[in-house]
């Protein structure tokens, strides 16, 4: 199989699954901060959990502009880049945090795991909200 794009199924799988994704944010000075994060993927959109005052939130606050990429080392080798603008949000961001970790770590592990880091400090959601989106699968042995 050649290097290709992914199909819009294929992206929306990709995504469906548990990888960690690469958050990139821009410093007050315009350099790049990236911070490995797990995420949710919903209605086309980005959504990621993160502690109030975490660099990657200070900086969305400032400016909204962000790049993810989610990319695996497996064969076919893979990746989503998105690009896009988030917001951050206090509303849903425990319901967030607690789905997020379930996620990741299954029922029994996640929710213990989500009621210690909710008890440590606040958390917020971040909403990310895709207008760019490229995709790239490696030729695999057939």
């Amino acid at each position: 199989m050649p290097e290709r794009t992914m199909t819009a199924q294929e992206t929306q799988a990709y995504l469906d699954e548990t990888h960690v994704a690469n958050l990139v944010t821009l410093n007050p000075d315009g350099s790049p901060h990236v911070a490995p994060v797990w995420y949710l993927h919903r209605q086309g959109r980005l959504h990621i959990s993160a502690g109030a005052s975490a660099v990657k939130v200070r900086n969305i606050r400032r400016d909204a502009r962000v790049a993810v990429s989610i990319a695996n080392d497996s064969s076919p080798a893979t990746y989503v880049l998105v690009e896009g603008r988030a917001r951050v949000s206090a509303d849903d961001a425990a319901a967030l945090l607690v789905e997020m970790y379930v996620r990741y770590q299954g029922e029994e592990r996640g929710t213990l795991s989500a009621q210690k880091t909710l008890e440590a400090g606040p958390s917020v959601a971040i909403h990310i909200e895709p207008s760019k989106i490229i995709t790239w699968v490696s030729g695999a042995d057939d």
